[in-house]
């Protein structure tokens, strides 16, 4: 009787401890991004260079990314935080960014981004839009490393 019981505490601990190993995928894409906005607002585009991105961990797959504040057509537009972005594995070294949105609001103007994205090979590509009632139209930015 206590051989059996020892045997099923066993079984019981390497569940556990099988199930905490999950395996968080965001860990993978967690760093500073440095590269190119290509950023087109009414037809006109122009390029950011250097643009710096921070990726960091969520729990469930999940991560934060900070875009930079940028000035276009002598409007601000401010640090953008987009959080809970699910990342998924695609294949070996390529990681899916699923489309997230973002609202500010504030006394004086809203903003509305949406943002997805792909890292594969340590390569990030973004695909950013923002709406913002200061200015006619929306504002895309891709961006690449």
């Amino acid at each position: 009787m206590r051989k059996n019981t020892f045997v099923v505490f066993i079984m019981c601990i390497c569940l556990l401890c099988l199930g905490a190993c999950k395996n968080n995928v965001s860990k993978a894409v967690v760093g500073t991004y440095k590269g190119t906005a290509v950023i087109t607002i009414g037809g006109v585009v122009s390029d950011e260079k250097n643009v710096e991105i921070v990726i960091n961990s969520e729990p469930e797959n999940k991560v934060s990314l900070t875009y930079p504040a940028f000035t276009v057509n002598n409007i601000e537009i401010p640090e953008l935080n987009f959080s809970h972005i699910i990342v998924d594995k695609e294949k070996k070294n390529t990681y899916k960014l699923s489309e997230r949105a973002i609202t500010i609001d504030n006394d004086k103007y809203q903003i509305i981004g949406l943002i997805n994205g792909k890292i594969a090979d340590n390569t990030l590509t973004l695909n950013l839009t923002i709406n913002d009632e200061r200015l006619s139209g929306s504002i895309s930015i891709k961006y690449t490393t």
